[in-house]
Order: structure tokens, then sequence, then C-alpha cells
């Protein structure tokens, strides 16, 4: 899933969990479950890719996210009252750290971060059937609607 819709997440899971380390733990784990639902973002860096070709498209595809991200987060706070802002914060952190960890990890290669990699692509194959760009972000834009009136 993109970044917008692990923070969406988050932020649902902030409005419902009174503590931050609960509401960081919930998030985290519902980027888990939320990776594990097809959602057509695969493609972006096939295998046969080039690594600085998959390096080039997916940092492409996180700043045009980050960016939306950063829109929606602007609404979000411009709209709704904040009861704890670290709680915010625990859940935008928790929804966004497995990719933060696997853009490290596909930057810079580094040996401490493969294990984690091999078990994030597990958690998005887990399914078993992968899903064209279209329907990806047709179930995307869905579980993003979802997510933003839980939060309305």
């Amino acid at each position: 899933m993109y970044l917008t819709v692990h923070a969406a997440a988050g932020l649902a899971i902030a409005r419902l969990s009174p503590h931050p380390v609960l509401t960081f733990v919930l998030a985290l784990a519902s980027h888990l479950v939320l990776d594990a639902i097809p959602h057509g973002d695969e493609h972006l860096a096939p295998a046969h890719f080039a690594w600085a070709h998959k390096v080039r498209r997916l940092v492409g595809a996180a700043v045009v996210d980050a960016l939306v991200l950063t829109g929606f987060l602007a609404i979000y706070l411009w709209v709704t009252p904040i009861d704890s802002g670290i709680n915010l914060a625990a859940g935008v952190s928790g929804a966004l750290l497995p990719d933060a960890v696997e853009g490290v990890y596909l930057i810079t290669r580094a040996r401490g971060l493969e294990s984690f990699d091999r078990f994030h692509v597990y958690i998005q194959s887990f399914a078993g059937s992968k899903i064209d760009w279209a329907h990806g972000m047709f179930v995307q834009v869905m579980t993003f609607t979802a997510l933003w009136l839980t939060l309305l």
C-alpha cells in the first residue's frame, strides 16, 4: 500500500487507542495487515529491472506519495480537533516505519536489513495473487476512503 493509506490507518488507530505505545504497536501491525492485501504497487520495481532503475522508480513514487500524504495530513489536522499529538505521531510513525526501513534497505543494501526485506516481501506476497496497477489503485482508494470515513 502507499504511504498515504498506511498513514490513514495509523491515524484511525490513534483515534481509537488510548495509549501511544499501544497505538504504535497496533499501527505497526496494521501496516503488515494492509501489505498482505494485493494492492498493485509491486509492479513499480519488477525483478528484471536493474537496481538503479528500481531505486529511481521507487523514490519517484515515494516522493509523489509523500506529497499526497502531506496534503492529507494538512487537511486532517486542519479539520479535526487533536486530542493527543503524541498519540497521533505514534500512529503515523508505527504505520510508516516498515516502509521507511524497507526504503533504507533498498537504497543502501544494508546487510543487517536483509532479513527484514525478505519478511516484508513475504508479507506483500502472502495472499499469493498479484493484481495490476489499475485494480490495485482501486483497492487502495477504497481502503483509504474507508479509513478516511472512520476519521471524520
